[in-house]
């Protein structure tokens, strides 16, 4: 999963200042009536009604939010930097300004924080660190685009895409983002786990659950082996409930597609068809399905032969 966002460096129009070393009653004069106040631009509480705002120092900024003035440090390395021919300023935003308030206009705006682990975007007013954990981090274009690599991240962390599928660290663990945050789906124990595939700009995740225990999380409708492969799973409302066992020595297999080898069984374990014979499982004995259960039917030298049972 990339993100795709605007570096912060919408064109604000900078108020001009000048510091003008006069007496108040010269000042109003040579203003035309304008106050000190005026002219060095407006102060942390004042009222506004625009998106805008101004370097107060090489490392700060004043930003109308909310319809007000308010104070934000630009801590990232280009600090707050004021074009001298169009007076628009940029403030270089870092990890420091989490959770403090920004503006609606501010939405499509991104930085690269952490040292490019994570990116932070102003979401629903405040200023939100998205993880950024897959291998191309976040990257700041030469076009002002911040890229966030979110194709690896950690459960309960904020994101952006609702509905989109990540990884977790683990490589085991299928993440989706729901409702601003990560939240476990899918168990990947397959040989494969879980595995992202960049596709153009965009990531494909691939869970591999042909493995899985009972109680794990899954999606859908669907069958999966047990990690020891002595019995079949069944997804049902969420997650992996016991199936079926399968007891004969091929186990629970994909040798051509998902099968439960069940030509082996043990006393008391539940069957279906009336007299079906199987062996049990050390091979010293041939059961037989009676109203539901096995039962010991003859003890032997028990064996499967072209889908027959042998009992010697």
């Amino acid at each position: 999963m990339l993100h795709l966002a605007r570096r912060p460096a919408r064109p604000w129009r900078a108020a001009f200042a000048m510091v003008i070393f006069l007496s108040a009653s010269a000042a109003a004069t040579s203003c035309k009536g304008r106050s000190l106040d005026d002219l060095l631009g407006p102060k942390e509480g004042d009222a506004c009604t625009t998106y805008e705002g101004k370097c107060t120092s090489p490392s700060s900024q004043i930003v109308c939010v909310d319809g007000k003035y308010i104070a934000r440090r630009c801590s990232g390395p280009r600090g707050c930097t004021t074009d001298r021919a169009s007076k628009v300023s940029w403030c270089d935003w870092e990890a420091d300004l989490v959770g403090t308030a920004c503006a609606a206009a501010e939405a499509t705006e991104a930085a690269c924080v952490s040292n490019d682990q994570a990116m932070l975007q102003c979401i629903d007013g405040h200023m939100t660190q998205l993880g950024c954990e897959g291998p191309r981090k976040c990257d700041e274009a030469a076009n002002k685009t911040v890229i966030c690599d979110a194709s690896i991240g950690t459960v309960g962390a904020p994101c952006w895409w609702e509905g989109g599928p990540s990884c977790a660290k683990d490589g085991k663990t299928g993440i989706t983002c729901t409702r601003g945050a990560f939240e476990k789906t899918k168990e990947c124990k397959g040989p494969k786990g879980c595995q992202a595939f960049l596709e153009g700009d965009a990531w494909r995740v691939e869970c591999d659950h042909s493995l899985a225990e009972v109680g794990d999380v899954c999606s859908g409708v669907g069958s999966t082996c047990s990690l020891d492969k002595k019995a079949m799973l069944l997804c049902k409302e969420g997650r992996f409930i016991h199936e079926h066992k399968c007891l004969g020595e091929l186990g629970c297999h994909r040798l051509n597609g998902l099968a439960c080898d069940n030509s082996a069984a043990e006393v008391g374990d539940p069957c279906q068809g009336e007299s079906t014979a199987v062996c049990s499982v050390d091979k010293k004995a041939r059961l037989s399905c009676r109203q539901g259960t096995f039962v010991l039917d003859r003890k032997c030298t028990c064996a499967v032969e072209g889908g027959f049972v042998r009992c010697t």
